[in-house]
């Protein structure tokens, strides 16, 4: 699991790109393309993939990184899940605009958006290096995995495995959304977490993709044995769904 507490530099004032790319790994991409393109309806997906989206939304966090307060991973991506939905509803209405005038231009990430490009009009090289053909088709791979995953999963444990190690509710927030007790989502997720870390790692067993460290599945079941604390304690500051890093010596 990702411990917070081993990034010893605030990643959002770092001029390294090395912080940067380390940030993006450690919200887990792949699972960020599973929820936008759950978000995306079927004429924006026709029009823009989940990858333009989020390179996008990456973009925009890294032109407002100086308006954010470093809390931490979790606090972070919550945060990027907003930026995320702003850019979808922008994509959203300049399709209705485009059907209004007969449009049909791709919209793209390389057309005109609030944010996508440095001062000087180039793509960061954090961002060249995170959205490589290569890596694009690691984490093109690992989302398929993960949504085949959800979707295998039994119905009364997919709404919990999603919220939880997808989208990394807390307990209380999964419960309170699901209408269930906090003790109902923590069986369910012991019971869901595993399943689902099989159905991953049977999808991506034989084949060239392997998770890398941060994409590890084990913290999903590290996020069901929270104590009855909740996520108050040390285990709610990492990211469920992100592997463990070994601190450098």
């Amino acid at each position: 699991m990702f411990d917070e507490r081993e990034i010893q530099d605030n990643p959002l004032i770092s001029d390294s790109d090395g912080a940067w790319q380390e940030l993006v790994d450690a919200m887990n991409p792949a699972s960020l393309l599973v929820l936008i393109q759950s978000r995306m309806g079927p004429d924006l997906l026709r029009r823009s993939t989940p990858e333009d989206v989020l390179q996008d939304a990456l973009m925009n966090a890294w032109r407002d990184r100086a308006k954010v307060e470093w809390r931490g991973v979790r606090p972070f991506r919550a945060w990027l899940l907003t930026v995320i939905d702003n850019r979808l509803r922008d994509l959203a209405d300049y399709e209705h605009a485009q059907k209004r005038g007969g449009g049909r231009s791709p919209i793209s990430i390389d057309a005109p958006s609030r944010g996508n490009a440095s001062s000087d009009g180039q793509r960061p090289q954090w961002l060249v290096a995170t959205t490589t053909p290569s890596r694009m088709a690691v984490m093109r791979e690992q989302a398929v995995a993960i949504r085949t995953a959800l979707e295998s999963l039994h119905p009364d444990v997919r709404d919990v495995v999603r919220l939880r190690v997808v989208e990394q509710r807390t307990l209380e927030q999964v419960a309170d959304q699901l209408g269930m007790h906090i003790s109902a989502v923590r069986r369910r997720l012991v019971k869901g977490a595993q399943e689902y870390q099989r159905l991953v790692m049977k999808h991506l067993s034989g084949r060239s993709v392997a998770l890398t460290p941060a994409d590890q599945l084990t913290s999903a079941l590290d996020s069901a044995a929270e104590s009855a604390d909740g996520p108050t304690a040390r285990r709610a500051d990492s990211s469920p769904g992100l592997g463990r890093r070994k601190k450098s010596t």
